[in-house]
C-alpha cells in the first residue's frame, strides 16, 4: 500500500470513497465532474490497479480537489478489494462516507438533503 499524506479539513460531514480497479478513463471524468463542480468533500480515490495512471490522474486533480490516493495492488482479487475498502475506510475522519464507483456522479443537492435526513434520525445508519 502506497499512500499520500494528506490531512482533511473538518469543512464537511462527508468524504467520498472512489475505489477503482481499471477503468481509469472514468475515475479521470468523475474526478473532473467533482473538480468542475467545486466539490467541498473530501474523496479518497483508493487505486487497486497500481500501474501508474491513477497517480497520474490523482496528480491532475490535486490542486482542485481535497483529494487523497491510495494505491493497493490487487493480486487476490476479493480479498485485496476489501484490505482496500477496509483500509480506506481507515482513512475517513468525517461523521459520514460514501462509497462511490467510478461511473456514479454525485448530485450535491441530493447529498445535502440524505446528510441532513441522517441529522435529524439517528436512528438510521445509512442513507
Amino acid at each position: 500500500m502506497n499512500k499520500n499524506n494528506f490531512a482533511f479539513h473538518q469543512e464537511s460531514d462527508l468524504t467520498i470513497i472512489l475505489s477503482q480497479f481499471g477503468r481509469e478513463k472514468f475515475s479521470d471524468r468523475f474526478l473532473g465532474y467533482m473538480s468542475k463542480n467545486s466539490t467541498k468533500y473530501p474523496i479518497i480515490y483508493s487505486d487497486g490497479d497500481a500501474n501508474g495512471i491513477g497517480r497520474r490522474i490523482s496528480e491532475k486533480y490535486q490542486a482542485e480537489l481535497k483529494l487523497q490516493y491510495i494505491e493497493y495492488k490487487q493480486e487476490i482479487k476479493f480479498n485485496d478489494f476489501y484490505s482496500m475498502m477496509v483500509n480506506s475506510l481507515s482513512n475517513v475522519k468525517t461523521k459520514y462516507v460514501m462509497l462511490c464507483d467510478n461511473d456514479d456522479f454525485i448530485i450535491e443537492s441530493g447529498v445535502q438533503k440524505l446528510i441532513s435526513f441522517l441529522d435529524e434520525n439517528e436512528e438510521y445508519v445509512s442513507a
